[in-house]
């Protein structure tokens, strides 16, 4: 009996142990300053810099019509350019479920800003391919008060 009982507290123990919490970043669009919408193919300018959506690599959202057992998530190439000259590619990931991630939207660091994409729209159905022209992303400015 005794061993039974240590051996359901032990169970018991690890298993609280064995769950790994992964926490999205703590803010939502309403404490963000700038908030825009990048168009397929188009770009925004940021300071010196312009950020254009190049395409969408992967789409492996869940479809809105159907029920997975995963959200799945979408990757985007975004292109950087500083006072007009070519920086660097980025692979932005967005979650299926709408988290933000720093290590998967956060794509550049400037001064005190962070910049990230948040969602990608329209989200897929199971009976449409979605055209890459008709894809938008949302693009954000974080400011980081703590340097």
């Amino acid at each position: 009996m005794r061993l039974k009982f240590i051996l359901l507290i032990l169970l018991i123990s690890c298993s609280c142990y064995a769950q790994k919490t992964i926490k999205p970043l703590g803010f939502n669009k309403d404490s963000i300053s700038i908030v825009t919408n990048i168009k397929f193919n188009n770009a925004v300018t940021f300071e010196d810099l312009i950020i254009t959506f190049e395409k969408v690599l992967v789409d492996s959202r869940c479809p809105k019509d159907a029920q997975c057992v995963r959200a799945g998530e979408a990757e985007v190439l975004i292109s950087i350019y500083k006072n007009g000259v070519f920086l660097d590619n980025k692979i932005v990931i967005i979650d299926g479920e709408g988290y933000i991630f720093k290590k998967n939207n956060m794509f550049y660091k400037l001064n005190n800003y962070e910049l990230y994409l948040s969602a990608l729209f329209p989200h897929p159905k199971t009976d449409e391919k979605i055209k890459d022209e008709n894809y938008n992303v949302d693009f954000f400015v974080k400011k980081n008060y703590r340097q």
